[in-house]
């Protein structure tokens, strides 16, 4: 009998057709049952074949009463080691190639004979419930309760002083429980966000409500190239503002490759000039410039930055014409002429925002042409060597792995022991972010592993094995962590590592080279003009270095300001802006009261404020009463707006019902007592227009938007916010109630409105109607007594 040529341990029996053994049966230590597949017809004793350690005699039986079954009956109790049972192959017989052979033992190891599992399990007693004092979790709680349990249940630990070994065991333990404690704790607090205190628990959090955080965002700019020699500015450049000594350099990176065209220089494109007109403009929403001469390495899509003192902008170019035109000259001062001159004419994609001075000596209008965009942030270069004896370049960071800057994995999954890097902290912070195409913010960073790009990805849960993808993750400081795959989701990172060695010896298979900016993320927002100094290359072996040799003389200035620079969000910040994501001011369903009335103020313009009653009743209806603005009733018009509105965001099962408010008018009179050398006429006129409703800028106490529905007046209100008015030396209400309430008490305390009522007072004389106020001043009145109600009365004289 030969070994089959696969082994496969994961292998099902298909039926069928196909004989093979399902089981062995150990009867006996001299007595096997083979259990077949199929029946044993077709099958001799010569094709059942036992192989073992050693040589035994056996026969082979096919009992009639189960023709699935063999029969082998051993002279002799085999010797400890595998056996095998056997099917050769046989005339009409088709064998399964992984059931024709099966293994079986002689010696019975197996509790009760059985070897099969159990799917019971015994019951384990249980013991006493643990008493858990959460307050007292920490080393010194542990150590009491090792200590008391100690000599409870071991006499011989009687000795707990310092310098005994008990005391030290006991030390350890109450120390470990002290740890994990404290790692229940923060992986509980991690949970909630207004107990977070990691920035990635927190990004999860916001992830779960679909809210990504803002990053410490890079500023950008345009810059202008000139160049004695045409060719191209590679991407990688640096250009910083002059700084002093001991100045923190602004440093900007050129994000592109880009063609510079030394006849396309500012001196070169320059307006074309009307003599004598000196002080024209190119006028905001122009549309066409005209240039002086011709142009031709002027493209479509090319854009030109105009510039004049502090004013920029940027435009497309649509369309260029060359021409010959008379009339045009170079400078305003040349004389008229009717000879042909070359003039460049150039349309823009977009009218210009600005008007600029076409001709002015003190500050001349320049227009540029080879722009590249540069972003902040100074560009580094990190490297972790496939090789512990690689040599770096000078502007090149070595990557130390270590327990703070890496996280490495055993993995020993294909048999062989093997390290992946499963996580990398960039060696520099904070790193700057940049905006894609889609406004999305992305880390200004680029990995490579063997001169191969690896692609960001927001997560590996859909990445294969052999994606050479990645993730990223912000930390407290801003540094940024590379999270790496593990070769079943996402390529794995392999570090050639000594069992045992430690993390900072190890190195990866293949080399792995990082690029990124780093910077603060403000500190590059400047103004125009500021950046003018390029940062020549550290490492005199760069490639830049004859690069921008090949240009010539070289220069580069921003031509538009730097913008868009800003931190990241704090972690307090964040705490609000991810709670804040769950209160909305766009409603999806009415549900309070509240909701209601928010629904009928967004519905138009025209709202004022609006306010909903509970009506109740079978239909659980909801009144939503509608104050017009500059209305004195609701138009039908709003009406029907304010219903749509409202029909669209009600619950199933509410009716709404929307009305205007009942104007209540109010019939107000007060009697003034002026203080000593305040004109009353004066005062009479400055309450009066503190009292009547006024306008938006200038409200008084009766204003609308003081005054809601169903809220009551108080008198004492009213009687003290005049009191507080310069020149009053006392106030007396003779009347504050409902206009049109009948005659009854004339100055009650409050003033009570139903829900739909709204308090007016326009006190407009022309229309009574809507409210009437009126102030008295003693002195001017003269039916108006002053003595039963002044506040300071005369002392009487003594006896």
């Amino acid at each position: 009998m030969s070994a089959p040529e696969l082994s496969w341990d994961e292998a099902v029996f298909a039926g069928g057709d196909w004989q093979g053994i399902r089981y062995i049966e150990l009867v006996s230590p001299t007595l096997v049952y083979v259990h077949l597949a199929r029946p044993a017809a077709g099958l001799t004793a010569n094709e059942v074949v036992v192989t073992g350690p050693d040589p035994i005699e056996y026969s082979v039986d096919f009992p009639a009463a189960d023709e699935y079954r063999v029969d082998l009956s051993f002279t002799a109790t085999g010797g400890h080691g595998s056996w095998y049972v056997g099917l050769e192959p046989a005339a009409g017989v088709i064998l399964h190639p992984f059931f024709s052979l099966a293994k079986f033992v002689f010696a019975i190891d197996c509790e009760a004979g059985d070897c099969r599992e159990s799917g019971q399990e015994a019951e384990r007693a249980l013991g006493p419930e643990p008493e858990l004092d959460l307050l007292s979790k920490d080393y010194a709680g542990f150590m009491t309760l090792l200590a008391d349990a100690v000599r409870v249940r071991n006499r011989a630990w009687s000795d707990l002083s310092p310098a005994s070994l008990e005391r030290v065991l006991v030390e350890l333990l109450a120390h470990h429980g002290d740890m994990l404690s404290y790692y229940q704790d923060r992986v509980a607090a991690e949970a909630f966000i207004d107990t977070a205190s990691q920035r990635y628990s927190l990004a999860q959090h916001a992830l779960l409500l679909g809210q990504t955080l803002r990053e410490a965002q890079a500023a950008s700019c345009l810059l202008a190239v000139r160049a004695s020699v045409a060719g191209e500015l590679p991407a990688g450049v640096q250009v910083r503002m002059p700084r002093r000594p001991g100045e923190a350099a602004v440093v900007f990176t050129v994000a592109s490759d880009a063609w510079i065209d030394p006849l396309l220089d500012a001196e070169d494109l320059r307006p074309a000039q009307w003599p004598g007109a000196s002080t024209a403009t190119i006028p905001a929403g122009a549309e066409r410039l005209l240039l002086w001469g011709h142009h031709d390495g002027l493209l479509v899509g090319d854009q030109l930055a105009l510039v004049q003192g502090s004013v920029s902008e940027v435009v497309e170019i649509a369309a260029v014409e060359l021409a010959n035109e008379p009339g045009w000259v170079a400078d305003p001062g040349d004389a008229l002429s009717t000879a042909e001159a070359e003039v460049t004419r150039v349309s823009l994609s977009a009218a210009l925002r600005e008007s600029f001075r076409a001709w002015d000596e003190d500050q001349p209008l320049t227009i540029h042409a080879n722009l590249v965009e540069a972003r902040a942030g100074a560009l580094r270069r990190a490297v972790l060597p496939s090789s512990a004896s690689a040599t770096l370049r000078r502007e090149e960071v070595l990557i130390r792995l270590g327990r703070n800057t890496a996280v490495v994995a055993r993995d020993g999954r294909s048999g062989a022991v093997r390290y992946l890097l499963r996580a990398l902290r960039v060696p520099e912070a904070p790193l700057l972010w940049d905006l894609d195409e889609d406004g999305e913010q992305v880390p200004a960073l680029r990995v490579e592993i063997d001169g191969e790009a690896w692609t960001r990805e927001p997560h590996l849960h859909r990445s294969r094995a052999y994606d050479q993808h990645y993730t990223v993750s912000t930390d407290n400081e801003g540094g940024l962590w590379l999270h790496f795959g593990d070769d079943r989701r996402g390529r794995g990172v392999v570090l050639e590592l000594e069992e045992d060695g430690a993390i900072a010896d190890a190195v990866p298979a293949l080399e792995l080279v990082l690029e990124y900016r780093v910077g603060q993320a403000t500190a590059g927002n400047i103004a125009l003009g500021k950046l003018s100094e390029i940062v020549p290359p550290v490492d005199p072996e760069s490639p830049l270095l004859g690069q921008l040799a090949a240009l010539g003389e070289l220069a580069l200035v921003n031509v538009t300001p730097a913008s868009g620079g800003r931190e990241g969000e704090s972690l307090d910040a964040i705490r609000e802006t991810v709670t804040a994501s769950l209160r909305s001011d766009t409603l999806e369903r009415a549900v309070t009261l509240a909701d209601y009335a928010k629904v009928a103020e967004q519905a138009d313009p025209r709202v004022e404020r609006a306010a909903a009653r509970a009506l109740g009743g079978v239909f659980n209806t909801v009144m939503v009463l509608v104050d017009e603005r500059e209305a004195e009733t609701l138009s039908d018009e709003l009406r029907a707006v304010v219903e749509d509105a409202c029909e669209r965001m009600r619950m199933t099962g509410r009716e709404v019902v929307v009305r205007g408010p009942d104007y209540v008018p109010l019939d107000v009179e007060l009697a003034l007592c002026a203080d000593i050398g305040v004109p009353r006429h004066r005062l009479r006129a400055r309450v009066l227009a503190a009292l009547r409703p006024g306008s938006a800028d200038a409200p008084g106490w009766f204003h609308p938007d003081s005054l809601s529905f169903g809220q009551d007046l108080e008198l004492g209100e009213l009687l003290a916010f005049v009191q507080r008015l310069p020149g009053v030396r006392s106030v007396k209400a003779l009347r504050f109630r409902p206009l049109r309430e009948p005659p009854g008490v004339e100055v009650p305390q409050r003033i009570q409105l139903a829900p739909a009522e709204v308090a007016r007072l326009d006190a407009d004389d022309l229309r009574p109607e809507n409210g009437r106020l009126r102030v008295r001043v003693v002195g001017l009145e003269p039916d108006l007594d002053s003595s039963a109600w002044d506040i300071e009365q005369p002392l009487e004289d003594s006896p």
